[in-house]
């Protein structure tokens, strides 16, 4: 099974590496405003570092021990979820596709949403917890080595809570703007908090590698920026709404990419 594990992260590293590309192109073409393309280089940087740690993992043999394979499997399935649904609504926008799916009013499933996601998390934590790596023994003596290695994990899961966070207040509004919810927002909202789990379980059950950790502190300035960009995004859209009402006409109109639009999702 930890092949299995092996090739989800690996999936993910190589969807990472689309997504970057066409965030730097698009924001280097995008005509828009240069604090946009700050966003969309910022968001290119991060992915570009996550890839990196994702393919590191996905290649590196040792893996997690047996009892940790599930939680492995499961947030690796979790991280992998949101960012296919974005990479295939960008690749469709990229082709002169709409690019997004808005979904009117209040969906049953969208409440339901959180809890089950927050339950999963709950259920993979606990069970990597219960499964840390094996030691050596010169390596149990470098605590400060240990923590050198898992700190850039622990500031990339805060990190990307935090961007998440700042996503879901940029879809928040845009509901209470609309009426509705936008599939792709949904889905890069999803990206970070899943991306976090994904970061927790291999901080707790997998011993940190010298490669591993060096992307990870390269990842951690990035992160920083772009968690800096969408929280100014975040509060323009916050300052917009409440100024005006906006009426919307139904239209299918292509789907902007967030790093080229006048809101953070």
């Amino acid at each position: 099974m930890s092949w299995a594990v092996g090739l989800l992260h690996l999936a993910i590293g190589l969807m990472a590496i689309v997504l970057a590309s066409l965030a730097l192109v698009e924001s280097i073409r995008s005509s828009r405003l240069t604090a946009h393309r700050h966003f969309g280089l910022a968001l290119s940087a991060l992915v570009t570092t996550a890839a990196a740690h994702y393919i590191v993992i996905g290649l590196d043999r040792s893996g997690p021990g047996q009892g940790a394979i599930g939680a492995q499997l499961t947030a690796a399935g979790l991280a992998l979820l949101p960012v296919a649904v974005f990479l295939w609504l960008r690749v469709e926008a990229y082709l002169d596709g709409p690019g997004d799916r808005f979904l009117d009013g209040k969906p049953i499933w969208i409440p339901v949403l959180p809890s089950g996601v927050a339950g999963v998390t709950g259920a993979v934590l606990a069970i990597a917890w219960m499964h840390p790596p094996a030691v050596a023994g010169s390596w149990s003596n470098a605590v400060a080595l240990r923590w050198l290695a898992v700190l850039p994990s622990i500031l990339l899961v805060a990190t990307s809570i935090a961007i998440g966070w700042s996503f879901l207040r940029g879809q928040q509004t845009r509901h209470a703007v609309l009426g509705g919810w936008s599939l792709s927002g949904l889905a890069v909202t999803l990206i970070f908090p899943t991306s976090a789990v994904s970061y927790a379980t291999q901080a707790l059950t997998v011993r940190p590698t010298l490669a591993r950790s060096v992307v990870d502190w390269l990842g951690v300035p990035a992160a920083l920026w772009f968690w800096y960009e969408c929280r100014r995004l975040t509060g323009t859209v916050e300052r917009s709404a409440r100024r005006r009402t906006v009426t919307v006409p139904a239209q299918h109109a292509r789907r902007p990419a967030p790093w080229a639009a006048t809101d953070s999702g």
